[in-house]
């Protein structure tokens, strides 16, 4: 009889220790799943897309804004260089300084611009910096020493590229008026998007 209730009570006993293992091993299952939802970057991060820049990133050529909008937009007059190659506007300052701009298109491809923007998302050098756009559809990547700012939309082959300076174009410009300029591109960008947004 003895032997029984023994039996017994070492049967209760296994019992209660594998189910002990296996609420540890949920709640370690549970704390994992946590650990990586942590690390995954939040769906609400992804870009969602708030209308059509076929206008913009399909255009055959970089007319995709006049001196007179960018004036406007920027609140600095600028003129059109009217180059055949690029699309090229200069500001000329009381001090004698002239700041340019250019923009041109590229053609990319689609995992082309997946990479680009990976590489900034990645960055840790400090050279590179991105963020969303006004429009909360398109990643604005500039490139600090190269004084270019590139608008990349995962939906279109092709990226619009503003160039406002490198360090070395802007050497007759102060570190505040290189700020302002590089500001100024990030304007500019966000004037192109609601342009063409439809």
């Amino acid at each position: 009889m003895q032997i029984n209730y023994l039996f017994i009570a070492l049967a209760l006993l296994s019992m209660g220790c594998n189910e002990t293992n296996k609420q540890d091993s949920v709640s370690t299952e549970g704390s994992n799943a946590e650990e990586i939802n942590k690390n995954a970057e939040p769906a609400s991060s992804a870009l969602k897309q708030n209308g059509n820049y076929a206008s913009l990133f399909n255009s055959p050529d970089c007319k995709v804004i006049t001196a007179e909008e960018i004036s406007s937009a920027l609140g600095i007059t600028f003129v059109d260089m009217e180059s055949k190659t690029k699309c090229s506007f200069k500001s000329q300052f009381p001090n004698n300084k002239t700041w340019y701009l250019s923009i041109l298109r590229n053609d990319m491809s689609k995992s082309d611009i997946q990479r680009e923007i990976q590489s900034f998302k990645s960055d840790e050098t400090g050279r590179l910096e991105l963020q969303m756009s006004e429009t909360g559809d398109t990643y604005l990547c500039t490139q600090h020493s190269h004084g270019y700012l590139t608008l990349f939309n995962p939906n279109y082959n092709a990226s619009i590229l503003i160039r406002y300076g490198s360090v070395g174009e802007s050497r007759g410009f102060t570190e505040e008026e290189r700020l302002e300029h590089r500001h100024l591109a990030l304007q500019l960008a966000n004037t192109l998007l609601t342009k063409h947004q439809k």
